[in-house]
């Protein structure tokens, strides 16, 4: 069982790691459309 819930922390991690880059990316985008439709 050990295991397993090691494996299931670190599918987790994983998984927030990816949504916080998905985060910054989401916003990258909306800041560079923002930019765009003023020029």
């Amino acid at each position: 069982m050990g295991e397993a819930l090691t494996q299931v922390r670190e599918v987790a991690d994983r998984l927030q790691t990816l949504a916080a880059q998905a985060d910054v990316l989401s916003v990258k985008y909306e800041l560079d459309s923002d930019q765009g439709r003023e020029l």
